[in-house]
């Protein structure tokens, strides 16, 4: 189909993306400002606007990390900087009578790789059903130093990371023709956690969500919250394993109201297929509505085309169903 270009207007400026295949596409739009110099390792801060229009035909830099998860296509990849707090935004092209539900999808990659500009992570299939489909960069990869790939208060020793997620959806609220009460999340290993913080931290910023293979409580992961071998030196793993567990999604059970999809086979042997078991007993005891997709001698990642083609399907059925508008 002909491509034609698509100017719009947003907080922080003009950006111009292009319309192909009936959707309308803006790629790497900044939603913080770049977490560089005295800003570097910090909380996200407010985009700042630009003057004229900013060209988001294209995707620009992902976190840092190795090359080889960069690729995009035959011999092209994704350049990497510390300059990564960007979306990409994919919305249908049929115009609409009211404000648009948002799916924000969060990558995986274990805190070490990824990158929304993944072509299976494209998002038109949502979009043409009649959702705004929004992918986000969050800052992760070892390019950045051990002190950024290792900070203090980061995955299983605080989530501060969440933070940057939590950010992009705040920037979405205020864009105009988005329904900022329409705003569900997908997510997937990595992402997965990052999704479930959201709907247990954060149900009324994220109204509905799927998880896919996620983490819910770190402290069941040796690999991440290992025990110390016996030494003179101690340490205080009590205190890690508490500080381990509130940076889970289990520990805000409490305030998760969203409904969720939980999607995983039960031959993972990266996340244990326990995670959502246990998750799942946790929604049952606080009355939170759950639909589950088991795929039987699936791993972590998926081996057949028609696992990732099933699961696709059906959180796209779920979160159409879930952020039908209130009547």
């Amino acid at each position: 189909m002909h491509e034609r270009t698509k100017r719009v207007t947003i907080d922080s400026g003009i950006i111009e993306g292009f319309t192909r295949d009936g959707v309308h596409r803006w790629r790497s739009v900044p939603f913080a400002r770049p977490p560089v110099g005295k800003l570097r390792l910090r909380a996200p801060e407010p985009v700042q606007p630009w003057p004229g229009v900013r060209y988001c035909h294209g995707f620009s830099y992902c976190a840092p990390q190795q090359r080889k998860y960069t690729l995009l296509g035959v011999g092209k990849y994704q350049p990497m900087s510390e300059d990564c707090l960007t979306l990409n935004v994919v919305a249908p092209e049929e115009p609409s009578d009211g404000p648009l539900p948002v799916m924000v999808f969060i990558h995986g990659g274990g805190y070490i790789l990824g990158s929304s500009a993944t072509p299976l992570y494209d998002g038109a299939a949502l979009a043409r059903r009649g959702c705004v489909y929004v992918s986000v960069n969050y800052r992760l990869g070892i390019g950045y130093g051990h002190a950024f790939h290792h900070p203090d208060n980061a995955g299983p020793a605080g989530a501060s990371e969440y933070q940057d997620v939590l950010a992009g959806a705040r920037y979405l609220q205020k864009v105009p023709g988005v329904d900022a009460n329409r705003i569900g999340i997908w997510g997937g290993s990595y992402g997965g956690y990052l999704t479930a913080m959201g709907l247990a931290r954060n149900s009324d910023v994220f109204k509905a969500g799927v998880d896919f293979h996620g983490v819910h409580d770190w402290t069941q992961l040796t690999d991440w919250v290992a025990k110390p071998k016996p030494r003179f030196e101690k340490g205080d793993y009590e205190a890690a394993l508490k500080v381990a567990f509130e940076a889970s999604p289990d520990a805000s059970i409490d305030s998760w109201k969203s409904p969720v999809l939980l999607i995983q086979g039960d031959d993972d042997r990266n996340v244990p297929f326990a995670q959502t078991i246990d998750l799942a007993r946790r929604l049952d005891a606080h009355h939170v509505y759950y639909e589950e997709m088991v795929i039987p001698n699936e791993i972590h990642g998926f081996l057949r085309h028609i696992s990732w083609d099933e699961a696709d399907k059906a959180g796209a059925a779920f979160l159409t169903k879930e952020l039908q508008p209130a009547h």
